[in-house]
């Protein structure tokens, strides 16, 4: 049965340009640099007080900030102090601050707002159905075997097709509201054809769109070479130049080989081709089945340079063809059905992304990105819960706060503020253009 996770419900962006800012603590030092993230409240003001994140303690008072006293959020810090700001948990205004002691930005900063949602995601699944996939799983039936003769030695054992199907069907049912994703097989004519347009076009995610996968794979038998090569070239084209979706966009590579097509083309699409997609925002992952050994460097190489390497140490150094594990390689899985779930339950948790687009502003100007916050209000209050800029690792690394995309085009929330966002139905983030951003150590 077609399932969804309901966690993102109607989450939506605000994005503030002049709504008045809370004051800050003047007595604090300017928060400059970077460290951990955590809020408490420490006078709520008639609410009840928010448990104090890490390293942070909550103080009985805004430690001088007297102007707005209703409700005090504590920042964390790598010390044991940490850092008070003062938001009027009504109407989250207030009469002045400093920009510079390390809270809110000061009131007056813009004029306008403008609402968003949470950036959608978009994924083509690229299926191998090339003969080998007709191969028992190992031990059964080993890589050489399925080589030499591609047919399951024991029929009634499940296929490779059978168990990356049944995943991938699981995987699709599972996505999240709001999710589109399409179906391409390579090849797609029993020789080194590949195509752009899917065999199953993406489109949101629903019970007509699963209806219509089951129905694809269920009418397709595996044949043929595998031309990883062109079919990830045209899923990149497919992407861009005729779904042109709005939100980000994914491929993730399905194979049990390595490409058997052109694979002297595997350097144009390494150094020309994935790059270019990464720039119009396409990142692709890849899984290689058990077979696909020799095909290591290869995929490791689509993962490291397409932005999803599952490790900053993995190696796509392409010393040898079976060198390489930057990708999900599953060529000596024990249990490759389990193991195939897991792959592509995370692929699917770092495709729901909390990503915001960077409003253009109203007036026209460009948005001065050294003048950009976040706020966050947790679902039925009105009380804002600052996210501080982390600028001093990846997301992946550990950040814990905000950060920019690396084309300065999105807001990217980090860490555990992401979970607790993207887990809130009714979350509210307002990002406020016009005052200078705020760092924590």
């Amino acid at each position: 049965m077609f399932r969804t996770n309901q966690w993102m419900g109607a989450s939506s962006l605000v994005v503030l340009l002049a709504a008045g800012m809370a004051c800050s603590d003047e007595t604090a030092p300017r928060q400059n640099g970077f460290g951990g993230f955590g809020m408490a409240s420490a006078d709520g003001g008639g609410q009840p007080p928010m448990p104090p994140g890490p390293g942070c303690t909550a103080t009985p008072d805004c430690g001088g900030c007297t102007t707005c006293p209703e409700r005090c959020f504590c920042l964390g810090n790598n010390g044991p102090v940490c850092q008070a700001i003062c938001v009027d948990g009504v109407t989250s205004s207030g009469t002045g601050g400093d920009p510079g002691a390390g809270g809110a930005p000061p009131m007056g900063c813009a004029s306008a707002s403008i609402e968003s949602e949470l950036l959608p995601s978009n994924i083509l699944f690229l299926l191998d159905r090339s003969g080998s996939m007709n191969c028992n799983l190992p031990p059964l039936q080993t890589s050489a075997d399925c080589e030499a003769d591609p047919v399951p030695v024991d029929p009634t054992q499940p296929t490779k097709w059978d168990v990356v199907t049944a995943g991938l069907l699981d995987a699709i049912s599972q996505l999240p509201p709001g999710s589109s994703a399409g179906l391409t097989y390579f090849s797609n004519n029993n020789v080194c054809g590949a195509q752009s347009s899917p065999n199953v076009p993406v489109l949101p995610v629903d019970q007509p769109q699963f209806d219509t996968f089951t129905a694809s794979i269920a009418s397709t038998t595996p044949r043929g070479p595998t031309p990883i090569i062109g079919a990830t070239i045209l899923g990149y084209k497919h992407l861009h130049e005729q779904a042109r979706l709005p939100g980000n966009n994914f491929v993730v590579l399905i194979t049990d080989g390595a490409d058997t097509c052109d694979p002297e083309q595997a350097t144009t699409l390494i150094q020309a081709e994935i790059p270019k997609a990464r720039s119009v925002n396409i990142r692709t992952f890849a899984i290689g089945a058990p077979g696909s050994e020799n095909g290591r460097a290869l995929l490791s190489s689509i993962a490291w340079e397409g932005g999803t390497a599952n490790d900053p140490g993995c190696d796509h150094s392409i010393t040898a063809s079976d060198v390489g594990d930057c990708h999900f390689d599953m060529t000596t899985s024990v249990d490759f059905a389990a193991d195939l779930s897991a792959a592509l339950a995370a692929i699917s948790g770092n495709t729901i992304t909390c990503e915001f687009d960077i409003p253009p502003s109203p007036d026209g100007v460009m948005v001065d990105l050294g003048k950009v916050n976040v706020d966050y209000f947790p679902g039925g209050t009105p009380d804002p819960m600052p996210i501080l800029q982390d600028t001093t690792q990846d997301c992946a690394a550990g950040a814990e706060g905000w950060q920019y995309s690396p084309d300065n085009t999105k807001i990217v929330l980090c860490g555990s503020i992401c979970d607790t966002v993207k887990s809130d139905v009714d979350a509210r983030v307002e990002i406020v253009l016009g005052c200078e951003t705020v760092v924590v150590r």
